[in-house]
């Protein structure tokens, strides 16, 4: 069905030629059919690369269109900048003639040149959910006005955690029946179920899939890659397929940035975009692309979605994704719209080849595993002579075995620290044991503890500091008899009971309140400080004069038994 058959205003019919949109894809049929013939709201599972994104626009100018809705604006929310950005394009040139103000709101660049874009009233606002958050917090739009509400890409949404700030949103805008709710997703959950359930007006569903997920114009291949042999066989398979664009995905940011240097030294012409990357230059790098003047991109997943490179020929999975919606994400940048064939190539190494399985079962088709021809052997041994510091390939990699990690389960995995320490944590009391004798029972060099040292944690033997009893909250201190001091050491270290100090007595606190008395009388109040030195030398005198009284008892019990001694002998 073409786009002149449906009842749309002859300008954006102007717009849609001018951007060779003549024949309708069945995602674009079947939406504009529901909006422009039934008046339903759209909830579509579509895969990336279908012609979504035009659907939902045509429609969305549809219902702006109308003589009630003039004053009317609307609102499209996808979760990525770069998402954003295309959309915002796209609707710039099927609306050209329309002259709509438009609005692109999304994080990474300056907030006052977007406010700007808001206060002069547009009618179309494609946002990220937490660029719009902040702007509605500061009052700067409201959505009361809204008449059409469009989520785009509603599974990655939800996948970026953007659940909350896409309630919130909603929940501030009119209510379902009055305005037109469209939502689009290459894959549906409970969440977007519910989603669309609660916050659309009675939506038609439209399902356009393939039989399997992915586009049936990418031709699939995989290669069984040890992580070392990784880059050398990049260098060949760019060599041999001589592609006229690329895009080289990684999973993680340090081996996106190891390719783009890695193809940069080979002497490729090849950008890098990554979430560091600002999004001035993110935008500067895919313009270039788009233009040709940069040949090869190496990414993470953060291009796999809203990145649309004319005539992308290749796309090459450096690592195995760990999502396996990312891989149909990854692979649909290229045979995108009127370009009806691409070749997706994909690298299983003994680290990522465990995520095979999880793909093949959401693509419903085994990827067809690829042996190293004479061809491309003969230009990994060309690459190796030119770089001697790189290894020969393995005889697995040449037959396509698949690489195995040599830890069982998945690769990489590992036992927590916290087991670890565990295991090796001993008591401080074992740690003070000399490492003599040991226990029979679990071969420690440490001596057992007894049940008493369990229950009371008795410090070593031979520490005479304070001990804490278990059954009293006394404080017992080593006080020493001077006589039994030996010359030059320290007795607490060397006696190993330690003794009770001299209980107070009535007379003890009879002397300090005399004393007190006796000072106060004379009109110098001790200080604090006074008192407590005080006290502490009256307790000392109290406890010397103890000591001598009952040493004076001994020597008289000493005299009395000598002279009993003596009587019996006369």
């Amino acid at each position: 069905m073409q786009f002149s058959q449906f009842p749309l205003d002859p300008r954006l019919l102007r717009g849609l030629d001018l951007a060779q949109y003549v024949t309708c894809t069945p995602v674009q049929e079947a939406t504009l059919q529901a909006v422009l013939e039934h008046g339903k709201d759209v909830y579509a599972q579509s895969q990336t690369g279908t012609g979504k994104t035009a659907a939902f626009l045509i429609a969305t100018f549809w219902h702006l269109l109308k003589p009630e809705n003039h004053d009317k604006f609307a609102l499209i929310l996808a979760p990525t900048r770069e998402l954003v950005v295309q959309i915002e394009k796209e609707a710039r040139t099927l609306g050209q003639f329309l002259k709509f103000p438009m609005a692109a709101i999304y994080g990474g660049v300056s907030i006052e040149r977007q406010r700007q874009s808001l206060l002069r009233k547009p009618r179309i606002i494609v946002a990220t959910p937490g660029r719009l958050q902040d702007f509605i917090n500061q009052q700067t739009i409201s959505l009361k006005n809204a008449g059409v509400l469009v989520i785009d890409e509603a599974d990655r949404l939800f996948d970026m955690g953007f659940h909350k700030d896409l309630l919130r949103i909603v929940k501030m805008l009119p209510a379902p029946q009055q305005r037109l709710n469209l939502l689009f997703s290459a894959t549906l959950n409970n969440k977007v179920g519910q989603l669309a359930w609660e916050h659309m007006n009675n939506p038609e569903s439209i399902v356009i899939k393939s039989e399997y997920p992915t586009v049936e114009g990418i031709s699939q291949h995989l290669f069984h890659v040890s992580r070392s042999e990784k880059m050398i066989l990049l260098l060949a398979v760019l060599k041999k397929e001589n592609p006229e664009s690329a895009i080289i995905f990684s999973n993680t940011k340090a081996g996106a940035r190891q390719i783009s240097l890695r193809l940069q030294r080979a002497g490729y012409n090849c950008a890098l975009i990554e979430g560091n990357i600002p999004q001035k230059k993110r935008l500067d790098i895919i313009a270039k692309m788009k233009a040709g003047k940069i040949k090869f991109l190496a990414a993470t997943d953060v291009a796999s979605r809203g990145i649309h490179i004319p005539n992308l020929s290749l796309v090459i999975n450096f690592d195995l994704p760990d999502d396996a919606e990312n891989y149909v994400h990854r692979i649909g940048r290229t045979a995108r719209g009127t370009q009806t064939t691409g070749k997706a190539i994909s690298f299983a190494c003994e680290r990522f080849v465990y995520n095979l399985s999880s793909i093949e079962k959401l693509i419903k088709k085994k990827i067809s595993v690829t042996i190293i021809d004479d061809a491309l052997k003969q230009i990994i041994d060309d690459i190796l002579k030119e770089n001697p510091d790189q290894g020969a390939i393995s005889e697995k990699t040449m037959s396509g075995t698949p690489q195995k990690s040599s830890q069982q389960g998945k690769a990489y995995t590992r036992k927590p620290h916290g087991d670890r320490r565990n295991q090796d944590k001993r008591h401080d009391h074992d740690r003070r044991q000399p490492a003599t004798g040991g226990s029979k029972s679990t071969g420690s060099k440490y001596p057992p503890r007894s049940p008493r040292e369990e229950n009371n944690h008795t410090p070593r033997q031979g520490y005479q500091g304070r001990t804490h009893s278990s059954t009293s909250s006394q404080r017992d201190y080593k006080r020493p008899n001077s006589q039994e001091r030996p010359s030059g050491q320290n007795s607490r270290r060397e006696s190993h009971e330690p003794q009770q100090r001299a209980p107070r007595t009535a007379s003890t606190h009879s002397h300090q309140r005399q004393q007190r008395a006796n000072t106060a009388s004379r009109g110098d109040v001790p200080s604090k400080h006074a008192r407590s030195t005080e006290a502490s030398r009256s307790r000392g005198e109290q406890s010397h004069g103890t000591h001598d009284a009952n040493s004076q008892k001994q020597k008289n019990i000493l005299n009395f038994i000598s002279k009993l001694f003596n009587k019996e002998g006369e």
